[in-house]
């Protein structure tokens, strides 16, 4: 299940140990982290502190790469690499467009933070919800989950609320 997990910590250096723990280990078999980012509220203004964008599994740019070198395969080999060059590029523009929408989804995430507050907020795919729970459990942490396909439903009712 597509997810956002926000995390909020009492202690800010906390917030970086975890952040740093998931970008060792973004992709397991129980879950992946696509986007993650420690951020802070502070006057309704939210700073980004740190984070990371995770490509993840066969991105569309690799697609896009394989795909135009089989296509220019057929007319030799400067279309090979102009076709694996082009597909690249073509992928790499559907590439942003997922990584922008979960930010979107984490944007929509951030506004559920009380002023001065330090969280971590990621969006991540999970087969099972309590291994990241279980990782997170040393630290003093309040845990809010939200169905990304939820995001998605608000975001239609109120036009407003926009994935970037």
């Amino acid at each position: 299940m597509k997810n956002t997990v926000t995390v909020l910590f009492e202690n800010e250096a906390e917030a970086y140990q975890a952040l740093s723990m998931f970008r060792r280990d973004p992709i397991n078999g129980d879950y992946v982290i696509s986007n993650a980012a420690v951020v802070k509220k502070k006057e309704d203004t939210l700073s980004i502190l740190d984070g990371f964008e995770m490509p993840v599994g066969m991105n569309n740019s690799s697609k896009g790469w394989i795909i135009g070198m089989i296509t220019g395969l057929f007319f030799g080999f400067y279309a090979m690499l102009m076709g694996a060059c082009l597909g690249s590029l073509i992928g790499v523009f559907f590439d942003h467009k997922v990584l922008k929408q979960n930010s979107g989804y984490m944007q929509a995430a951030a506004k559920k933070i009380e002023d001065e507050r330090t969280a971590l907020i990621m969006a991540v795919n999970e087969k099972t919800a309590g291994v990241i729970d279980e990782h997170l459990a040393r630290f003093e942490t309040e845990i809010i989950r939200e169905a990304i396909s939820d995001i998605k439903e608000k975001q239609a009712e109120n036009p407003q609320v926009t994935a970037c």
